[in-house]
């Protein structure tokens, strides 16, 4: 496992010792020593100085342990450590999505196999064909990609068909096909390079499902559409920032739907909301970023 050095209050002297006791505990689960693993695993979080949150070493180690554990039969003990796991990253999307895709490992390994693809769906609605990216991953993705009747393997698109495929969800959006047209662009993105959001197109496709979330008012599902259009590049984009901002509104986080339409609005000017409820240009106005004449 790549060791990433952690934040404070971690000093070399204790990453050194906390990661030694982590890899021994990896040993244990790998060469099927149970005893020995549980103990040694239990042994290195007790050894994490200080909070768990935040770590960025100790939340993947803890989801490593969670994975190694189902997948050495012991589900009881995945479930203590995909615990440990959640503790650590907190209620971020990325954290979330992480502990979701693990949760889908765990349900394999205890047979519920309806879970497991619920659990796998999220993670794919979310990240795409790259949730799976992982070459230890392939069992999980054939199991989903059979069950959501999707091709195993991926062909990757030239720029004449992704565009194809952005016209027809641009068509199916315009007839209220939104389901469809959400399907189409996820078809493309999984078509994209094996780091989609470095693709040229990648930003559009995921903010257009950002848009077509929002028109459904399926605003947590738009928010993190949406995050995904800023990571390939969105930033610099008013209309994704209005979206952003309009998702994180109805889902009660004033404080980042303000600082999202405030930067639709600082790259686009009132006339971004135009068209727009007034409901959102009057958070900006309130907050006395906007002036009435």
């Amino acid at each position: 496992m790549t060791q990433t050095s952690p934040d404070e209050p971690y000093d070399q002297a204790d990453y050194d010792r906390v990661s030694a006791i982590r890899e021994e505990a990896f040993k244990a689960w790998d060469t099927g020593r149970r005893a020995d693993a549980i103990r040694l695993s239990d042994q290195w979080w007790d050894a994490i100085p200080g909070a768990k949150l935040g770590h960025m070493a100790e939340e993947q180690a803890a989801l490593e342990m969670a994975r190694a554990a189902a997948e050495a039969g012991d589900t009881v003990e995945a479930r203590r450590w995909l615990a440990r796991g959640r503790e650590a990253y907190g209620d971020g999307d990325i954290g979330r999505e992480l502990c979701g895709f693990v949760e889908g490992i765990v349900c394999y390994a205890e047979g519920d196999l309806d879970k497991a693809y619920a659990w796998f769906k999220a993670s794919y609605d979310f990240m795409g064909r790259r949730t799976f990216s992982d070459k230890r991953d392939q069992t999980y993705w054939n199991f989903f990609a059979d069950r959501a009747h999707l091709p195993r393997t991926a062909k990757k698109a030239s720029k004449k068909t992704l565009e194809k495929l952005a016209d027809e969800g641009d068509q199916q959006q315009a007839a209220g096909n939104l389901d469809d047209a959400i399907a189409t662009w996820r078809q493309a993105i999984d078509m994209l390079d094996d780091t989609p959001t470095d693709h040229p197109m990648a930003m559009w496709f995921y903010a257009s499902i950002g848009d077509a979330l929002t028109e459904a008012r399926r605003w947590d599902e738009a928010d993190q559409a949406l995050n995904q259009a800023l990571a390939a590049g969105g930033t610099g984009n008013a209309f994704v920032w209005l979206r952003k901002g309009q998702a994180l509104a109805e889902l009660g986080n004033q404080k980042a739907a303000l600082d999202a339409l405030t930067s639709a609005y600082m790259l686009d000017g009132d006339e971004i909301f135009d068209d727009e409820d007034p409901k959102y240009r009057q958070l900006l106005i309130d907050a006395g970023v906007i002036h009435q004449p």
